[in-house]
């Protein structure tokens, strides 16, 4: 898979863990965040120079991967927290 396919994959994952984060499905989310580091780690077997590619095209997704993530972050961090605050109250109680 080239860099740039590799790159869109990862963005068709970021809008669908953003999806599933504004509906509150953590373990899908979860899976698709697993599955989307697996994709970004695995070696490329088409090994362009990024030169070949666009930069405006990688800088675009790229930029679309991070907005997902804030939205995926901003409704992950208050869910973490709510459970933090409820772990740690179920360890005093017992």
């Amino acid at each position: 898979m080239s860099r740039l396919l590799k790159l869109q994959s990862a963005l068709e994952l970021s809008v669908q863990m953003a999806s599933l984060a504004r509906q509150q499905a953590w373990e899908q989310l979860a899976d698709l965040q697993r599955q989307r580091a697996e994709l970004l780690s695995a070696p490329n077997a088409n090994q362009e120079p990024l030169s070949a590619i666009a930069p405006q095209s990688i800088a675009e997704i790229i930029r679309q991967i991070q907005t997902c993530d804030e939205e995926i972050r901003a409704y992950v961090l208050p869910w973490m927290k709510d459970a933090a605050v409820l772990l740690e109250h179920l360890k005093t109680d017992t």
